[in-house]
C-alpha cells in the first residue's frame, strides 16, 4: 500500500464486550452498541469526554454521532493564513449542515456533479496531541459554561481507495474549538440541554500554511484540516461554477497526498 507519511498515528484502542448467546453450543458474539461507537467510548458529559468522542465518531465514521456533537449555531471558519480564498467565500457561512454533509461524504462517499461516484474512506486514524483546556474570551463571566479547547496539533491519517493501491493522506495542523455546556447551548431538537453534556459551538482552523500535494500527476494546494470538507466544497463550487476551487482532483478529491507532515504548530501541551 502506497503511504505518503512519514509518521503513523496509532489508532484508539477498540474494546468489545462479549456475552454468550442462548443455548448450548456457547457461541458468543460481539455486542455492539447501537450508536456505532467502541462500546468504552465516554458521552461527552465533560471536555475532555467531548475530545475522546469527537475523535471516535471520525475513527468509526459515524456521521450521525458526531452531528450530536454539534450546536445548532456551529460555525467552522477557515484559516485565513492558508485558506484565503474560502474565508472570502464562506466567512462566517459553514454551518452545522454543511459540516455534517462534508463528513458523510468523507465516511461514505458521494456522487459529483460529473456523476462521478467517489468512494468513502478506507480508514481514519485521529490523535489529538497536546490538548489544553482555557476561558473562551467571548463568555468571561460563565466560565463553567463556556470553555476553548487548543488542540497543538490535530494528527489524522486518512486512507482513500485509489488505484493500483489505496493512498494514504496525512492531518497535522493546530485547531482551537470553543466548547459550551448544555444549559447554555444553541441546539437542535431532541439534543440534552443541561450541565451533564458539552457540544462544539465553533471550530477555528489555525494552519498557517499552503501545501503543494503531489501525485499521479496532479497537483493541488490544500491545508490539513480542510481536506476533509473537500469533498463539500467540489460539490458546492462545481455546482455553481463549473469548476473545483483546488484546481485539479484525482478520482474526484480536491486534494493530493502530500510527501511529510506539516509542523506549523507553535505551543507546547498537555493530553
Amino acid at each position: 500500500m502506497r503511504d505518503f507519511r512519514l509518521l503513523r498515528f496509532a489508532s484508539l484502542i477498540v474494546l468489545f464486550s462479549l456475552a454468550g448467546c442462548g443455548g448450548g453450543d456457547k457461541t458468543t458474539k460481539p455486542i455492539v452498541p447501537s450508536d456505532g461507537l467502541p462500546a468504552v467510548t465516554p458521552q461527552a458529559d465533560t471536555p475532555a469526554h467531548l475530545a475522546q468522542r469527537l475523535e471516535a465518531t471520525w475513527e468509526s465514521q459515524v456521521e450521525t454521532e458526531y452531528a450530536k456533537l454539534l450546536t445548532d449555531d456551529f460555525r467552522f471558519h477557515f484559516s485565513p493564513a492558508s485558506d484565503p480564498v474560502l474565508v472570502e467565500t464562506y466567512g462566517n457561512n459553514w454551518k452545522r449542515s454543511d459540516e455534517i454533509e462534508a463528513l458523510t461524504h468523507l465516511f461514505h462517499g458521494f456522487t459529483n456533479a460529473e456523476s462521478d461516484t467517489i468512494p468513502g474512506a478506507n480508514s481514519i486514524d485521529v490523535t489529538l496531541t497536546g490538548v489544553q483546556y482555557a476561558y473562551d474570551f467571548e463568555h468571561p463571566d460563565s466560565t463553567a459554561q463556556y470553555k476553548k479547547m487548543v488542540i497543538t496539533s490535530f494528527n489524522a491519517a486518512i486512507e482513500v481507495p485509489t488505484e493500483p493501491e489505496p493512498s494514504t493522506f496525512p492531518i497535522s495542523s493546530r485547531q482551537e474549538l470553543y466548547l459550551v455546556r448544555g444549559d447554555a447551548a444553541v441546539l437542535p431538537a431532541g439534543s440534552p440541554a443541561d450541565s451533564s453534556r458539552w457540544y462544539v459551538r465553533r471550530w477555528e482552523d489555525l494552519s498557517t500554511l499552503q501545501l503543494f500535494r503531489q501525485g499521479s500527476g496532479h497537483q493541488s494546494v490544500a491545508n490539513d484540516i480542510t481536506w476533509p470538507r473537500e469533498s463539500r466544497l467540489s460539490r458546492s463550487t462545481r455546482a455553481g461554477s463549473g469548476r473545483s476551487p483546488r484546481g485539479n482532483s484525482a478520482g474526484g478529491l480536491a486534494v493530493e497526498p502530500r510527501h511529510a507532515p506539516r509542523s506549523d504548530v507553535g505551543i507546547e501541551g498537555r493530553q
